[in-house]
């Protein structure tokens, strides 16, 4: 399958998507990236040990801007995005979810929005909610106003797979394995002092979010407590720790009681907003159109 078009042996942007098991998801990724507006890419897919059939179906793509690292090892996310930023060629790299897809216009106002705020390291955008029947459900990540180092400690700043950095800023900040599944989380709140972030409030990834899964969910979780309890007292009253600490246990306890009725999706779509008609007509429709060309 292919979509060439002509690239300079230096890309101004290197998407990277880490792959596990996303035989399901990981055609769609990538045809998302391969129908950008903004064409001046390069795409590189790490495996990270996958069983199933995930590698055979990127192999499948012919564009000579798509690179597969496959060394047939699972040594984990975190270690897999550290890795990225020595392999990547582009001069800003754009991170991506095997089970994402990308607005056709992403790349292209995230390129833009960079090269227009040179003092911006990271910018994030707001996102589409999807289900695993590629159904738009709701939107996130909508606002974006003034805060401070407390205010990113209660609140995740941005959504991972929709950031695009500057190449030095992710050689210059590595993810920290102790905090796996809130990796980012940590590494946003770590180098806040030190860096300048943003976002384009326009949604422009579909972030498929379906019947979270607990065990992840629990782990992600505790790993957001262990943040807390390192960066917490410096920036919180005791109170105010001991609030956000229990609220963390809550949430995971309610994810646990739903999850045994499998019904966690209804505390998932308490995070989103409403979609007005006419929007979610007009992004269904770019959605289905992924669905038609992955049968041609």
């Amino acid at each position: 399958m292919s979509l060439s078009y002509p690239t300079k042996s230096i890309p101004a942007i290197t998407v990277s998507i880490p792959v596990f098991n996303a035989a399901a998801t990981i055609e769609y990724a990538v045809l998302s990236v391969l129908k950008q507006s903004f064409q001046d890419w390069e795409l590189l897919i790490l495996n990270d040990g996958s069983t199933d059939a995930s590698m055979a179906i990127c192999k499948r793509f012919n564009d000579p801007r798509i690179r597969i690292i496959d060394d047939g090892v699972n040594r984990g996310l975190v270690e897999r995005l550290n890795s990225l930023p020595s392999m990547a060629k582009g001069k800003y790299l754009a991170r991506m979810d095997a089970d994402d897809i990308m607005h056709p216009e992403r790349l292209a106002k995230q390129f833009a929005y960079l090269e227009a705020n040179t003092s911006i390291d990271v910018v994030d955008c707001g996102i589409y909610i999807i289900d695993h029947q590629n159904r738009v459900t709701g939107k996130r990540k909508t606002e974006w106003g003034a805060f401070d180092e407390a205010d990113l400690l209660r609140n995740c700043l941005f959504t991972h797979p929709a950031v695009m950095g500057r190449i030095d800023w992710f050689v210059n900040h590595k993810y920290d394995n102790n905090f796996y599944r809130a990796e980012d989380y940590e590494l946003w709140l770590r180098a806040f002092k030190t860096s300048n972030y943003g976002r384009i409030t326009e949604p422009l990834l579909f972030y498929r979010e379906g019947n979270v899964s607990v065990p992840n969910y629990t782990n992600s979780m505790k790993a957001v407590r262990r943040i807390f309890r390192t960066y917490g007292p410096k920036l919180l009253s005791p109170t105010q720790l001991k609030v956000e600490l229990f609220k963390s246990l809550l949430k995971e306890y309610l994810y646990r009681i739903f999850g045994a009725l499998s019904l966690q999706r209804v505390l998932a779509a308490n995070r989103n907003q409403c979609i007005k008609a006419p929007e979610a007509v007009l992004m269904q429709a770019i959605i289905d159109e992924f669905d038609g060309f992955t049968k041609v």
